[in-house]
């Protein structure tokens, strides 16, 4: 008897020193859980700290935190979701679902998956990645953090990433934002298989508008 009352309160101990240890995260650390999770583990190796999240769901993933800049990295899973429906999803309804965790991202594209699921790549102010939805459920996602957009359009660095989404093996370099008829526009060139294009990207609605042989 003794031997199971120090079992549980080792157990009670680490998972009061868990909670503890999630709620002296910053708030703008907290913000970035998906809703429903709960930390099972808290690890800090050397200027990192990996918070391991639980969801209802099934699903396990990694918040990797940057002790140094105090700033986030990256939230990746490792355990995907587990879903009985084995059904095709539809864009519509994968977009639907992605924008519920993630309102303020925008859809920039969207792949099918070998299992008749979606794919979809999201951007917003300050989050870069993917979401994978199967069977009407949020599976998995991994993203990656940095300054993607300003007061509603693209940043530099978030028409990049946008660029390298349509056309992954391009080269790109000589990016600038410029205006057409009030409209903002990032021009630039890229090298894409020893041939050299011209392109524009919309920065507000990062819809590619140009892709020309120059």
């Amino acid at each position: 008897m003794k031997r199971i009352q120090g079992f549980l309160l080792a157990a009670l101990t680490c998972a009061l020193a868990l909670c503890a240890r999630a709620e002296a995260l910053p708030e703008s650390a907290q913000a970035l859980m998906p809703e429903g999770a709960a930390v099972i583990d808290d690890q800090t190796v050397g200027g990192l700290r990996v918070l391991t999240l639980a969801l209802p769901s099934g699903e396990r993933l990694d918040l990797t935190w940057d002790l140094r800049a105090d700033a986030p990295l990256s939230l990746v899973t490792h355990t995907p979701a587990v879903t009985e429906d084995a059904g095709a999803q539809s864009r519509e309804e994968a977009e639907m679902l992605a924008l519920e965790a993630y309102p303020d991202a925008r859809v920039l594209f969207a792949q099918d998956t070998p299992e008749g699921g979606k794919r979809l790549q999201l951007l917003c102010a300050s989050m870069y990645g993917e979401v994978t939805v199967q069977g009407g459920v949020l599976i998995a996602r991994a993203f990656g953090f940095g300054d993607y957009m300003r007061e509603g359009r693209l940043t530099l660095e978030g028409a990049l990433k946008t660029m390298r989404l349509y056309r992954p093996d391009a080269e790109f370099y000589a990016m600038e934002l410029d205006q057409d008829d009030g409209m903002p526009i990032y021009e630039g060139d890229a090298w894409l298989d020893g041939v050299e294009y011209e392109f524009e990207l919309d920065a507000r609605t990062c819809r590619l508008l140009k892709w020309e042989r120059d």
